[in-house]
């Protein structure tokens, strides 16, 4: 009878001490995934995030829990997203090391989400292809703005991007799309240019990309003109 209530208790205590030392073990895992997370910034963010999230959690058991979930998806699933990110954007910025007309049409698209990311917009990534209605790359600004562009690579950088382009990037604009961009390693002809400025859509052309590719403007330096 004796050695039951002492066990009774002894459990009791440990029980207790475990709930206590809970919520500092899920705090400690959450720092510890966060940390986990590549990329420049994300360990920071993710930790003040995750925390944040930890408080709003009754209870000191289900915030175990909860720390422990994040620590098996940064394991598995953030670390691979964002290491299959920053295996894009390394590749990316290796192509602003070659020549601009060595660059293939798909290329030429990668080079142009690299700039972009160069330039520290939050997000920058590649949907060209079949039913892309001429959208290649979309970026989002910092202040939540998105940007769609396309793609013009020609052979000869004489080659003008002629008005159909442009109309059929009108025709199809698509919603949450809020800036146009016609980027090519060529120029515009008159008729495109006249019909880019009275739809709101912005042409790089060749000049104007050699000088954003140098450094000597940012993206948002030539949107403004």
């Amino acid at each position: 009878m004796i050695l039951e209530m002492f066990l009774g208790v002894i459990l009791g205590l440990a029980v207790n001490e475990m709930c206590d030392v809970s919520s500092h073990l899920a705090q400690r895992l959450l720092r510890w995934a966060a940390r986990r997370i590549p990329g420049a910034g994300n360990a920071e963010r993710y930790e003040e995030e995750w925390l944040a999230l930890l408080d709003e959690r009754p209870g000191k058991l289900l915030k175990l829990g909860f720390a422990s979930w994040m620590v098996i998806r940064s394991a598995f699933t953030m670390r691979s997203i964002y290491g299959r990110r920053e295996a894009r954007a390394q590749g990316g910025a290796s192509l602003l090391s070659r020549s601009l007309e060595s660059l293939n049409p798909a290329e030429f698209e990668a080079m142009t989400a690299a700039l972009v990311h160069r330039d520290g917009f939050g997000t920058a990534r590649r949907v060209g292809g079949p039913g892309d209605l001429g959208i290649d790359v979309i970026a989002t600004t910092a202040g939540g703005r998105t940007i769609g562009f396309q793609c013009k690579k020609y052979g000869d950088p004489r080659r003008p991007v002629g008005a159909s382009v442009l109309h059929q990037l009108a025709e199809h604009r698509l919603s949450g799309i809020d800036e146009l961009v016609v980027i090519t390693n060529g120029s515009f002809s008159p008729p495109s240019r006249r019909f880019a400025n009275t739809h709101w859509i912005h042409t790089i052309d060749g000049e104007a990309l050699r000088r954003w590719w140098s450094g000597a403007e940012s993206l948002d330096d030539i949107l403004r003109r």
